[in-house]
């Protein structure tokens, strides 16, 4: 497959971020019953990553942002922000990407590119990095070798220590050539 290793981290906003209890169903006096907050679905995404079950992961993931979007129109103070959606795309990715859905994993990553771009997040540069990295990989699975390469040579200018994306950059290059 030639990419990068990739890995999925927790960065839930239960383990000392801001998301509440609640999701899409909070109101002022707390969760409504039966309700999971963004935090809460994001967490049980990683799990379900961690322990192989992609698909679940993958629905838990888009649940997760759904319940943030959900409490930012509620106008809740304690949703997870631009970081917390971006990271719950970039893990929904690493799930589509290992799951051979390929286009929806390019989606997913150029979705989260977008949003990172267009901010001033101060922690976009490792989760960028990530993005392209794993949107790479997608358009390599698809014979997509131009736009692999424009992802890795980003990628590679990002971290140009990183010898297994230079690696990578140079493989593609190659299919190119040939």
């Amino acid at each position: 497959e030639g990419g990068a290793k990739q890995e999925v981290k927790s960065q839930s906003p239960a383990d000392g971020g801001t998301a509440r209890a609640g999701g899409a169903h909070a109101t002022s006096s707390g969760p409504a019953v039966g309700t999971r907050s963004s935090a809460q679905l994001k967490g049980d995404a990683d799990d379900a990553f961690r322990n192989g079950q992609l698909k679940r992961a993958c629905t838990l993931y888009g649940k997760a942002l759904q319940a943030d979007s959900a409490a930012e129109w509620m106008q809740d103070a304690a949703v997870g922000g631009l970081h917390f959606r971006c990271q719950c795309l970039a893990n929904r990715a690493a799930c589509r990407l290992k799951m051979r859905e390929y286009p929806l994993c390019i989606d997913d990553a150029s979705a989260a590119l977008a949003a990172l771009s267009a901010s001033a997040e101060t922690n976009a540069s490792s989760l960028s990095l990530k993005l392209l990295a794993r949107r790479g990989m997608a358009y390599c699975q698809m014979q997509k070798y131009e736009e692999a390469r424009d992802d890795y040579a980003r990628a590679v200018a990002m971290d140009p220590a990183n010898e297994q994306l230079a690696h990578d950059l140079r493989m593609i290059e190659a299919q190119l050539g040939s």
